[in-house]
């Protein structure tokens, strides 16, 4: 019997499969979205990049 094909958006690089909540005040995360949003990314991209360009 066939495998059916999955529905929906393919994974691009690893699965990101793992949920976490971080709390912010809003004076941070307006600060959060100002300077996410300069880099055209969203909230969890920013987050995820951040990370992985620190030195």
């Amino acid at each position: 019997m066939p495998e059916k094909k999955k529905m929906g958006r393919p994974i691009i690089g690893l699965p990101k499969n793992i949920r976490t909540q971080i709390r912010f005040d809003e004076e941070t995360l307006l600060k959060l979205d100002e300077l996410r949003d300069k880099k055209k990314m969203s909230r969890s991209e920013y987050i995820r990049w951040l990370i992985m360009n620190q030195n």
